[in-house]
């Protein structure tokens, strides 16, 4: 007997604390920007995607992470996702 789960979320983890602020906006392949998502206050490793808002469809997205320091811009990440719902 298979299970279904269905997840709500996704994480951003494992992020660097050396930071003062985080910054992940998600484009599709197409390149639109479809959400900005920030860090919540005292919570600098760890970065939601809430899925269950929006009208985000199955497909592949691209975030780009990018962490910030006091003099700016400190780091940038691209990752892909699938989203299959």
């Amino acid at each position: 007997k298979l299970s279904q789960t269905k997840i709500a979320a996704f994480y951003f983890n494992n992020l660097s604390s050396q930071v003062s602020g985080i910054t992940v906006k998600i484009y599709t392949v197409a390149g639109e920007l479809i959400q900005t998502l920030t860090n919540t206050p005292g919570n600098l490793t760890q970065v939601p995607w809430d899925l269950s808002q929006g009208n985000t469809a199955s497909g592949t997205y691209f975030a780009v992470v990018e962490m910030r320091g006091t003099g700016g811009i400190i780091g940038r990440k691209i990752v892909q996702v699938v989203v299959i719902r």
